[in-house]
Parts: structure tokens; C-alpha cells; sequence
């Protein structure tokens, strides 16, 4: 490669270069070597808790496998439980297995959700990664302020007795606008307001009805 380049290997300066990027190489990409369920370990604990653990702004590092140029930024990672934890510890370290590799960001946000979902078997996990790409800074485009999100999302596959497994009122809220879109009830047209579920009503959209309130946690709405 070098000789390609129109270097000399053999000058002092890049006589050991085939050595050193070998090295490093092997660094940036030692998640090949790790594996997800021995990163834990034993690190899983049984516990009744019942609001979204969220850990933010996890430092990542990776190499995109079209350009072998790294990207980097930031993940933030979040789960609802369904009565087992994980220490916190080992979401960034579930994060890096998949980081230190040749990836694509599409890929990465997709496999951290979808390991995470795998081991915890949780009622929901998100992933949002935010990253810088050197292949569109330093190279092609060359956009130096750009930066890219990416969001994957995962339903457990196991919900709590008497709830429903589509997640929480927001998430009705949500689809109940989606089948909405225009409809309005009339005494909400001149103020303008989309028919959304009120909480512990009914849907008046699509006639969503709630099925548990926690403490002070919002109504779950089956659909």
C-alpha cells in the first residue's frame, strides 16, 4: 500500500507502519473476539422495577467497512423492565462489542437493541446513536457539521399479566393520531385539536381502551 501511495517502506519513518497498523487495526475491530453473554456475565439480577432505565451519552468509536474511516459519537441506550436488570456497567460494554468492528450505523443501532432484547427479555428497549462520519468530513462531500441519528426500537416478547404488550398511552397516543390524521370530533374543530386518547378514557379515535394504571404512571391502552 504504501509503495502504491509513492512512499518509500523503507525509510526510518515507515519501517514499522505495516506493523503499527496492523496492531491498531486489530484494536479498533476486537469486538470479532467478544461476545455478549460473556461481557455480562453474570451481571443479571432479578428485580420488580418498573420505570425505563436509561443510560446517555455512551461514548462510541467504529470503522465504517466502506471506507475502513472511523465514525464517532454518542449512544444513548434504555430499556423497560419486565423483572430482571442489568448493571449499568454492561450497556456500554454490550455497546462496544458491536462498536469496535467494521460496521454501518443502521447495523450497530440494530444489533445493540437487538442483544439487549435477547438477554433481558424486557417489555421494550431503544437505542439512539448520533455519530460523526470522517468518510462525508475528510473525504467526498466533505460536510464537517454533519451528523447522523439513528433510532431502533424492540417489544419484548413477554408483557405482565392484565397489560397490554403495545406499550404505554404515549405509544396509543401515537398510533391513535396515525389512524386519526384529519378526523377531529366537532367540538374540537375550532380548536383545532386531534382526537388523541384523553388519560383513563377511552380513545375516541379508535376506541383504545386502558387496561392498567400504576401509581402515578400513565394508563396502558390496549388496541
Amino acid at each position: 500500500m504504501l509503495e502504491q501511495l509513492g512512499e518509500d517502506p523503507t525509510r526510518e519513518g515507515l519501517r514499522q507502519t505495516p506493523a503499527r497498523v496492523e496492531a491498531s487495526l486489530k484494536w479498533l475491530t476486537r469486538g470479532y473476539g467478544m461476545n455478549v453473554d460473556e461481557v455480562i456475565g453474570d451481571a443479571l439480577f432479578e428485580e420488580k422495577h418498573e420505570s425505563m432505565i436509561c443510560v446517555r451519552d455512551i461514548e462510541i468509536y467504529s470503522m465504517c467497512e466502506h471506507h475502513m474511516l472511523p465514525f464517532f459519537g454518542r449512544a444513548h441506550v434504555a430499556y423497560l423492565p419486565n423483572g430482571r436488570i442489568v448493571g449499568l456497567s454492561k450497556i456500554p460494554r454490550v455497546v462496544e462489542v458491536f462498536a469496535r468492528r467494521l460496521q454501518v450505523q443502521e447495523r450497530l443501532t440494530d444489533q445493540v437493541a437487538e442483544a439487549l432484547c435477547r438477554v433481558l427479555t424486557p417489555l421494550g428497549v431503544g437505542v439512539v446513536i448520533e455519530a460523526y462520519h470522517l468518510c462525508m468530513m475528510m473525504r467526498g462531500v466533505e460536510k464537517q457539521n454533519s451528523k447522523t441519528a439513528r433510532c431502533a426500537g424492540r417489544s419484548g416478547t413477554t408483557a405482565r399479566p392484565g397489560m397490554s404488550s403495545s406499550g404505554s398511552c404515549t405509544a396509543a397516543a401515537s398510533r391513535c393520531e396515525d389512524r386519526a390524521r384529519d378526523r377531529r370530533l366537532p367540538g374540537d374543530r375550532a380548536r383545532g385539536r386531534r382526537c388523541v386518547p384523553s388519560l383513563g378514557d377511552a380513545c375516541r379515535a379508535c376506541g383504545a381502551q386502558p387496561v392498567e394504571r400504576r401509581g402515578r404512571a400513565p394508563y396502558r391502552y390496549r388496541l
